[in-house]
């Protein structure tokens, strides 16, 4: 049997409809004009491994850094990127709960025939939230070597606007001695992007 909708059950819906699209504007409009808003959900992560199903957020960021060996990894691959007119605000929101990026370069895997974003970054801020994410992605590096299927760590930024897929960047890299953040855009030819091996 089919069911009809009368008038006024459109006329309910549609007002349901309009109410919450109106609550949502009044929320993106509270982000976006409130400075150091400080919520749960501005950068996090749930464990897969350190510690099962626990959320971590990057409250309290403590803009100390990380003191890091001449060897240790300094890099992360984005696998799902951002287009490149997005980027200045990944970047700004990096800066402000993971650490100083260094460089930014758009790259073509060879494994999964995609591009990725490799993330350099020159500096790591040391606090419970960023040796959190550094030791999961290290766990998962390690179960990935055995794994055809690669996992992903989901990172998420700016309020839930960003969901990122994450994996550590293994390659040695010297710390940099510059500050300012080089961002090597893509290019139209793939031919002309740096390949890796992810």
């Amino acid at each position: 049997m089919e069911y009809k909708f009368h008038d006024q059950d459109f006329n309910e819906i549609n007002h349901d409809l309009l109410s919450i699209q109106a609550s949502l504007k009044d929320i993106e409009t509270h982000i976006e004009n409130t400075e150091n808003l400080n919520d749960n959900c501005a950068c996090s992560f749930v464990s897969k491994f350190i510690n099962k199903q626990k959320t971590f957020y990057a409250l309290n960021v403590n803009k100390t850094n990380m003191v890091l060996e001449k060897n240790d990894w300094r890099s992360i691959f984005i696998m799902n990127p951002p287009t490149p007119e997005e980027l200045p605000n990944v970047i700004s929101q990096l800066e402000k709960y993971i650490g100083k990026v260094y460089r930014t370069e758009y790259m073509w895997t060879i494994r999964e025939q995609n591009v990725i974003l490799a993330i350099k970054f020159k500096k790591w801020y040391d606090d419970e939230f960023t040796r959190a994410l550094r030791s999961e992605l290290i766990v998962l590096q390690e179960i990935n070597k055995s794994n055809y299927k690669k996992q992903y760590l989901e990172l998420v930024l700016d309020f839930g606007k960003y969901n990122f897929d994450l994996l550590l960047c293994k390659r040695k890299s010297k710390q940099p001695v510059s500050d300012n953040t080089t961002i090597v855009p893509p290019v139209d030819s793939d031919t002309r992007m740096r390949r890796t091996i992810t």
